[in-house]
């Protein structure tokens, strides 16, 4: 079902994000770990079904959510585009059918 498909796709992302955002000495705030995954669960189980009817509108939280959890963090345009481009990528691939409404600003 879906909860299966945001958990797998938090993941990649996870994992994503860890292997390409190393913290350095300029970038010594980039420790990812996995209380931030467990931020992005807690903002989506915030979510009441009065509000969020439809698959692609808690999509559009997760996106939401892994944005303001991982990306928030990040200072340079190449972190910033590779974390984007990677949400993208995973909501192209693994949620097609709501892509479209879900990478609207």
């Amino acid at each position: 079902g879906l909860a299966t498909k945001l958990t797998v796709a938090s993941l990649e992302l996870f994992n994503a994000i860890i292997v390409a955002l190393p913290a350095t000495p300029s970038k010594f705030h980039y420790v990812f770990n996995l209380r931030d995954l467990s931020r992005v669960t807690e903002g989506l189980m915030q979510a009441t079904p009065d509000r969020f009817t439809e698959p692609g509108q808690v999509v559009r939280l997760w996106r939401h959510e892994v944005l303001r959890c991982f990306y928030d963090r990040l200072v340079g345009n190449s972190d910033k585009e590779f974390v984007t481009g990677k949400i993208s990528e995973i909501i192209s691939k693994d949620f097609s059918e709501h892509a479209t409404p879900v990478m609207e600003m």
